[in-house]
């Protein structure tokens, strides 16, 4: 028997793979109806050990519902479509393309960016526009460190099931393929995570051409923890012959560039567009912005005398072309919590660009109890909880994060409500941007603001191993976030313990300890628990009903594994 460090370090060889690949919230909430009750139908017909009968069946638990254009969950994150007569000339190339005849050789576009430039925004205005005009075939939005809207395995999925739900004939032809190779006829629902498998299977059936409805729109494919997933994508799209037309989306980053180039040399045709920084757009967001300040928020402060022509044009200048500049800087001038004149002195009086901006926001928001604590467990989440769940998650522990409940958590993050989306409906607390994220994990741009990432995840590894042994030892249930999170901090923190500077002695101690206790016996009873929220339905299920020959068999496993 190897002793418990060793057992952990392989366990976590053997068995994080499985869980990084569904660790994510077990609740999905869209704007298909119909989606809980396909998935509801999977996971039973698994427990009655019933085939498939529907490729919607097959689809439910991959499907992401979140992820579409205009789903609840991007409305809250104040998704928007593109100021008027903004970006009108990538606009104008967007539909040149997107309006070519069906067999046109160009199937593909790129369209990149600087970060803030207002790549999203062009993707979502594009996207409702021809979901108007009854164009639009699918959409998917990446979003980082969500759990499901950032795993490139769901992409092509939920692209599948908007398609089938839209098109009866795609539905069927889909169903047809995939009977071919039985995967409606197996004894599980499960469909295999190769993209080229998926796209063959699922995207080649396509609806009426008559109708010109072939649009699909993919964006934020930076935003995917997978760089070779990314690659095979759009590898993938660009050599298959599939009857769609895609408009991919991205910052211009070395892997995607790579991916692009390498499709070109096998002569495949592309289009590439790129969002370039525009102050002539700026300007036109900043003076609406300020209009909208002027007849709704603050009428008689007093600003609407002190925002000059030449204070425009001096936010202008500061935005250096980034859309996301303007956008930060009306709602940080805005915010009610603060005292609008000084703040737009402030902006006025920082240093040019983004970053400057950040700091100033950051800077101020430290003045508030619990800032650091709650902004570096926001950073490095493995997934966004609301702030019900942050705070019984971060209370698990001991001091500092023992006194944050829900109200100090609100408190600790009352100065920023420019950066951050915070909701009173119990919806997951998310960022405005991800350049934010950038800034404040990357040590040449935040300096002194850096929340080092071997720091926070150390801190949460240790709230989610506090919280499963209590709750072990009590014969409680430890939370979901926990359960399913605990193993990517551990990994997080192994992986950079050695290299970061940040992290204090005492926190890596308690760390090791932790890790060092934890035994078989807890890993059994952490499987137990765990495999029933990591996001595998049939686990979750036959857990659920106490299936007790599951339990059993994942345990014999276990054992089975013990000496590796």
């Amino acid at each position: 028997m190897q002793t418990n460090h060793g057992i952990v370090a392989q366990f976590l060889i053997y068995y994080v793979p499985i869980l990084s690949c569904y660790s994510q919230p077990s609740t999905q909430i869209g704007i298909y109806g119909n989606v809980t009750a396909h998935r509801d139908v999977a996971v039973q017909q698994i427990v009655n050990q019933a085939p498939a009968s529907t490729v919607f069946d097959l689809l439910a638990p991959y499907f992401v519902p979140d992820a579409l254009y205009n789903s609840p969950k991007r409305r809250s994150e104040y998704a928007v479509i593109c100021h008027e007569e903004t970006q009108i000339n990538v606009l104008r190339a967007i539909r040149s393309w997107a309006n070519a005849a069906p067999d046109a050789a160009t199937r593909i576009c790129w369209l990149s960016g600087r970060a803030g430039t207002g790549k999203t925004t062009v993707a979502h205005t594009i996207a409702e526009e021809y979901d108007r005009k009854g164009r639009l075939a699918a959409t998917f939005f990446l979003w980082r460190s969500t759990g499901d809207r950032d795993e490139i395995h769901n992409v092509v999925p939920t692209i599948a099931f908007q398609i089938a739900d839209k098109f009866p004939l795609a539905k069927e032809g889909m169903e047809r393929a995939l009977l071919k190779e039985s995967s409606l006829t197996e004894r599980q629902v499960h469909l295999p995570s190769g993209l080229k498998y998926q796209l063959s299977k699922l995207l080649v059936h396509t609806p009426d051409h008559s109708v010109g409805c072939n649009l699909v729109v993919i964006d934020g494919l930076d935003e995917s923890a997978s760089l070779e997933g990314v690659e095979d994508l759009v590898k993938n799209l660009c050599q298959m012959n599939l009857p769609f037309r895609f408009l991919l989306v991205s910052r211009p980053e070395d892997y995607i560039k790579s991916a692009f180039a390498d499709v070109r040399e096998h002569g495949q045709l592309l289009l590439q567009l790129m969002v370039e920084e525009s102050e002539k757009d700026v300007l036109k967001v900043i003076q609406e912005g300020f209009l909208h300040i002027r007849s709704v928020h603050l009428k008689g402060s007093g600003l609407q005398n002190t925002a000059s022509e030449q204070d425009i044009a001096a936010l202008v200048t500061k935005s250096q072309g980034l859309m996301v500049y303007a956008s930060l800087a009306m709602r940080y001038i805005c915010d009610r919590r603060g005292d609008p004149m000084k703040r737009l002195k402030d902006v006025l009086s920082g240093r040019d660009g983004l970053d400057s901006l950040y700091h100033q926001v950051i800077q101020a928001a430290k003045e508030y109890d619990y800032f650091d604590i709650v902004m570096g467990s926001l950073l490095y989440l493995r997934y966004p909880l609301n702030t019900k769940n942050l705070s019984s998650f971060l209370l698990s522990t001991e001091e500092p994060y023992k006194s944050l409940d829900i109200g100090n958590i609100c408190g600790a993050l009352n100065g920023c409500h420019s950066v951050l989306v915070i909701p009173e409906d119990g919806q997951p607390i998310t960022f405005h941007h991800a350049s934010l994220q950038d800034f404040l994990t990357n040590e040449k741009r935040s300096k002194d603001l850096l929340y080092a990432p071997t720091t926070y995840h150390v801190q949460l590894m240790i709230c989610s191993l506090e919280e499963i042994t209590t709750a072990f030892s009590s014969g409680t249930n430890a939370s979901e976030y926990a359960l399913i999170a605990w193993h990517h901090h551990a990994c997080c923190f192994l992986s950079s313990a050695n290299t970061d500077n940040h992290i204090s002695g005492g926190l890596e101690h308690k760390a090791m300890d932790l890790i060092k206790n934890i035994g078989l016996e807890w890993v059994k009873s952490w499987l137990t628990q765990a495999l029933a929220w990591a996001g595998i339905p049939y686990l979750r299920v036959e857990w659920a009903s106490g299936n007790v020959a599951a339990k059993a068999n994942w345990v014999d496993h276990l054992e089975q594994k013990q000496n590796f």
